[in-house]
This record gives C-alpha cells, structure tokens and sequence, in this order.
C-alpha cells in the first residue's frame, strides 16, 4: 500500500494518530492498526475530509455513528492519487486490450451469441472482446437476423436457446468468418446511413421549396399532416387531422382540425 499521509486528530479528548493509505484504487485509513476503506470529499465550510462507514474503524474511535468524518488537508491529496491510480489502471487495460486483439489471427476462436435483444461478443482467456472493433461490429451484426449470418457463414448456429423472453444463437467462428459476417453487417449499415442521409437531405430541400413558394405567393404552403388523437375532450370526435405549414414571413404555423 502506498502511504498518503500520517496526522493527528483530537477524537472525543485524545490524541488519534491517523494513516491514510492507498491500495490498489481504493483509500485505506488506519487507525492503531485498525484498517477500513474511506471516500474523500470537500465541505464548504471545513475542507477536505475522509469519511468511513467501516464498523471496526468506528468502534476504535468509539463512534456510536454508522459513519466518521475526518477533517484533513491531505483528503485532496488522496483523491489525486486514486484518480491517478484508476487512470493507471484504465490505461493498462487498454493496452492489454490492444495487444490481445492484435494476437488475434484467422484461425482464432471467436464466439458471437447473437439474440433477440442483444448482440455479445466472447473471446476466451483474452480482452480482445472489448476492442472497439467488436463493440462496433457487433452493434452493427444485431441488426442482421440470425439467418442473415447463417447465410454469410454457410452453416447453422453451434446452439440455439430458447429463453423465456429471448432466443439466442450462439455461433462458434473463427476470426476470419467473423470478419466476413462484419464487414456485410457494417456495409449494409453504412448502405441505410447513406440511404437516410439522401432522403433527409431531399425532404430538407422539399421544405424548403415550400417555405420559397410561401414566400413568393404570399400564402401558407402546406409541408405535412397527420393524425393525433383529439385535444378537446369537450368534441365528440376521435382523432385530429394536424397540418403543418410554411408561411411567408418563414416561421411555421400547426392547425388542428377535428373530425367527426
């Protein structure tokens, strides 16, 4: 454990010699041997402070309290470190990650469980799974049915359960079929994207005649409708019929109509 800092506080009339260790990502105080994680955090008015729930900690300290808080400067010291130490520890595992993945080859193991409610992705005895690479692909591969990958791999899944609220296929590939069953999953998600992306730019320009032909006749132009259900419970009517138009100055004004 990594020491923090050592202070002395006045509990209840005596004189308490603190330690505030770190192990691993998580602040230790110890008091006479005495050991119990704590959080830190800064008061308004009095400063930084250590605060523990642990029930041997409290006992020594004769704290009848089910927490203790103990004001000192060094709290914020101890908040650095343990960011420090997550960030540490983040980074490691990322580059733990990198390098499984890139220990991958096309012969590799890869299980992809593919169900009806989520897509998940197992690499055995190896981090690879949490490379970004499978996180986007196998977001995009929940998007195909299961026989789109039966198809794309020639065989039927390895298993198929059937749960209480989901079915899941469990297909056992190797790197190289799971590559395969990607790169048709992320090509045929680009091919919506782009599809979306022309269809929204063709209704903005849509719009955008309307609110011209507005403008030049100096009357409101229609852009859509639909139906809702109706506003005023006073009518005796079901539905509305909602438009809403362009108008000249280029604002846009909704009207309700009511049917019956």
């Amino acid at each position: 454990m990594k020491k923090i800092a050592e202070f002395v506080k006045d509990v209840k009339g005596k004189k308490v010699t603190f330690k505030a260790l770190l192990d691993g990502k998580t602040i230790v105080l110890d008091v006479n041997g005495i050991q119990g994680a704590a959080n830190v955090g800064k008061h308004p008015q009095h400063g930084w402070y250590y605060q523990t729930f642990s029930p041997d900690i409290l006992k020594t300290l004769g704290v009848k309290a089910n927490l203790a808080s103990i004001v000192h400067e060094s709290a914020e010291l101890a908040k650095r470190m343990k960011e420090a130490a997550e960030q540490e520890e983040k980074q490691k595992e990322l580059e733990q990650i990198e390098k499984d993945f890139e220990a991958l080859s096309d012969g590799s193991e890869i299980k992809l469980v593919w169900g009806t409610s989520h897509t998940v992705v197992v690499t055995e005895g190896s981090k690879a799974y949490k490379h970004k690479y499978f996180e986007e692909t196998s977001a995009a591969i929940h998007k195909l049915s299961s026989q789109d990958i039966q198809n794309i791999i020639g065989r039927k899944a390895n298993e198929v359960d059937h749960g209480d609220y989901e079915i899941s296929y469990t297909f056992i590939l190797s790197f190289a079929e799971y590559k395969k069953v990607a790169a048709e999953a992320m090509r045929r998600k680009e091919e919506k994207e782009q599809a979306k992306k022309e269809r929204d730019e063709q209704r903005r320009k849509e719009i955008e005649a309307k609110f011209e032909e507005a403008k030049k006749t100096g009357k409101p132009v229609e852009i859509s409708r639909w139906t809702e259900e109706c506003s005023d419970p006073e009518e005796e009517c079901d539905l509305d019929i909602v438009v809403e138009y362009a108008m000249p100055d280029g604002s846009t004004k909704v009207e309700r109509h009511h049917t019956w």
